[in-house]
This record gives structure tokens, C-alpha cells and sequence, in this order.
């Protein structure tokens, strides 16, 4: 099974007007041998 992690970023819209990314997360995605998707974690 491999283990594949993803920094999760929401852009928000700030308060002068300009849109910047926030930091929120970690996404882990594990798979099974054949590379199919078993499951999804969200680490806010």
C-alpha cells in the first residue's frame, strides 16, 4: 500500500479585496497496490 500526502490550501478573499491561499490541511491519499484509491484523510 503506498501513502501519498497533499498540502490542502482554500484561497480566501481578504479583506482589502486581494485573494490569497490559506493553509488548512494535509490530504492523505492511501492506495493499494494496483494504484487504486482506498481511502482519503483530511488533517485540518
Amino acid at each position: 500500500m503506498a501513502n501519498q500526502h497533499f498540502k490542502l490550501n482554500v484561497k480566501n478573499e481578504g479583506k482589502d479585496g486581494k485573494n490569497y491561499w490559506s493553509d488548512c490541511g494535509v490530504v492523505f491519499v492511501n492506495t493499494d497496490d494496483s494504484g487504486n484509491i482506498t481511502s482519503i484523510t483530511v488533517v485540518a
